[in-house]
């Protein structure tokens, strides 16, 4: 401390810095985003044999893609609820996908393939933010 009356305190004015995000969890975000983009291919018109109108699957893409693109954004900046309701959206996704055989039947063999990729992605997505260097840095919160 100074003996100078006017000199103003000294103290820090920077945010304090947590751990760094894990590379594990900047993968799981860019593999879900991956997800997002081939999951977007398989909503073109026609894909499935469904009868959508581009408008529909943009209404579907604005909401349900927004959802992703927030609660990866989210998990991203350490918000462990972020984290769990991702881990929920995506079993409901799985179970949608996967768990209804008819759902499958009428499709293109490249939009079948396209969401087995999506899924693997988003699996291993979950593996990392889950596990390893990804739930440590969650748990440390």
């Amino acid at each position: 401390m100074s003996d100078n009356p006017y000199e103003p305190p000294q103290a820090p004015l920077s945010d304090p810095v947590g751990p760094a995000r894990p590379i594990a969890v900047t993968r799981a975000s860019w593999l879900l985003y991956a997800s997002l983009a081939l999951g977007t291919i398989t909503m073109l018109p026609g894909m499935r044999g469904e009868e959508f109108s581009l408008a529909a699957n943009l209404v579907l893409l604005a909401i349900f893609g927004g959802l992703t693109v927030w609660l990866v954004h989210q998990t991203g900046q350490r918000k462990g609820w972020a984290r769990w309701c991702l881990l929920a959206y995506l079993v409901f996704g799985w179970v949608l996908t996967f768990g209804i055989d008819s759902t499958t039947a009428g499709s293109s063999p490249l939009a079948v393939l396209l969401d087995y990729v999506c899924g693997i992605l988003e699996v291993a997505a979950a593996w990392w933010l889950f596990t390893g260097p990804g739930a440590r840095w969650f748990a440390g919160q």
